[in-house]
């Protein structure tokens, strides 16, 4: 029950001292009740050792979206279940405390290449137009083939490399040998590019015929 002060000046109505104490008393427990669910909630998440964003996030102290991205990338260990990130206290454990050697790998998917990758060492050339309509022609090597690409090497020795970039179109020139020698003309373009020493060249297929992709994947497996 409430009881109510009235004042003799004013008339005005406000609650007892006694009615008070009582309302923040029942606060207090009901905040209490509340911190002792959350707690018991964490303990039972972590008995099993497995951690949710926010928790994470809470163990780290740094935000959650700090942690979506991480696990994205693949610098934190964990594992996406439907729209829900869960995590190892083990693994954020050997993560805080400098142990990355997973921090290469990419959480989901872990590998992006639909097909198996090659390693070979097949003589080829790449040739095109650049954005000046100047052609071009360049011997060098395969040195990862696949049904969807391939990894061009050659000497950095002349203008090609400043000129070619991501996204440009290119054909790619060689011969396979299996059982017979099988000439593959791929037209493609460029899905990265890097030069340290030699020039590597990223090549994604694009519009290979019914054949040409029947004898890449005989030969790559």
């Amino acid at each position: 029950m409430r009881c109510f002060h009235i004042c003799a000046k004013c008339g005005h109505e406000s609650f007892a001292r006694t009615t008070l104490f009582l309302i923040r008393l029942r606060n207090n427990r009901n905040n209490r009740k509340m911190k002792n669910r959350e707690t018991k909630k964490n303990n039972n998440s972590n008995q099993n050792g497995i951690m949710t964003v926010s928790e994470v996030s809470a163990f780290l102290r740094i935000p959650t979206s700090t942690i979506y991205e991480l696990a994205n990338k693949g610098k934190i260990k964990g594992v996406k279940i439907s729209k829900h990130w869960r995590f190892l206290k083990e693994d954020i454990e050997r993560y805080l405390y400098g142990d990355r050697h997973f921090s290469s790998i990419p959480a989901r998917p872990q590998d992006r290449r639909l097909s198996p990758r090659l390693k070979t060492e097949l003589s080829a050339s790449i040739s095109g137009d650049l954005r000046e309509t100047k052609h071009y022609q360049k011997q060098g090597e395969i040195q990862n083939l696949s049904q969807e690409g391939a990894l061009f090497v050659t000497d950095s020795s002349d203008d090609l490399t400043k000129l070619l970039e991501s996204g440009d179109p290119i054909k790619l020139c060689f011969v396979l040998t299996n059982g017979q020698d099988y000439p593959v003309e791929a037209e493609g373009r460029v899905v990265h590019q890097q030069v340290n020493g030699r020039a590597f060249y990223g090549i994604k297929f694009r519009g290979l015929t019914p054949k040409q992709k029947e004898v890449l994947r005989s030969y790559v497996g």
